[in-house]
């Protein structure tokens, strides 16, 4: 009996030995798992407000590059584009009413938060601008017709001089290098509210006749 007694004690102080070491294990293991490498990705955040109010925008798209919708501004104004690898970025934004807009050179590094704001001119300004433009070439005698692309003049049409020559005695010159349609608009709107007024009414059918004339004039006659 006091053999086996000697043998329980043994056998026991072992089991104990063994379950404190896999404790000890076990605790090590759970420790070191739960040491997180650090973060391989940056984050961009930031709004998008009004130019002229400073409000923000709620619901624009920002997009990277010219990509897909990667993030759009919450009720708040405030976008998070989270989980990018480390590297330089191209921001594009775009919202209904607004001019579009880009931020070039956004450099993003690992566990970083890199903060954007961005502000938005309406499209309203942006015409605005033509039509100021209008009213500053009227004053200085420089008065344009703005006309969408380059023009393809066909044989016989009238040269551009020729057609200088008539637009010029009625207070402007064609101007083909437009390419914003919306925005020409608003400037020729202006201009010809001038042109109006200082050639008096049907002064456009009056240049297309005179230049209709140049053309006739530039075929060949028949025997």
């Amino acid at each position: 009996m006091q053999t086996d007694n000697i043998f329980t004690n043994q056998s026991y102080r072992r089991l104990r030995a063994v379950l404190l070491i896999t404790a000890v294990c076990c605790g090590i293991v759970s420790a070191t798992a739960q040491v997180k490498e650090p973060a391989q990705t940056g984050t961009i955040i930031g709004s998008v407000v009004d130019d002229e109010t400073g409000e923000k925008r709620p619901w624009c798209n920002v997009t990277i590059g010219e990509g897909t919708t990667v993030a759009r501004t919450d009720s708040n104004g405030t976008y998070v584009i989270a989980d990018l690898a480390p590297g330089m970025y191209c921001l594009s934004f775009r919202y209904i009413g607004y001019r579009a807009a880009k931020v070039d050179s956004v450099l993003v590094k690992a566990s970083d938060t890199v903060r954007v704001v961005q502000r938005m001119v309406t499209a309203l300004s942006v015409y605005r601008g033509y039509a100021d433009s209008a009213r500053k070439d009227i004053a200085a005698g420089k008065v344009r017709i703005m006309v969408v692309g380059l023009i393809i003049r066909a044989e016989g049409d009238p040269t551009p001089e020729e057609e200088k020559s008539v637009t010029t005695k009625y207070g402007f010159v064609y101007d083909y290098t437009g390419c914003d349609l919306t925005g020409q608009g608003y400037y020729n709107q202006v201009a010809k509210e001038y042109l109006d007024k200082r050639n008096g009414p049907g002064w456009e059918e009056r240049v297309r006749a005179e230049l209709e004339a140049l053309r006739k004039s530039h075929r060949p006659r028949e025997n």
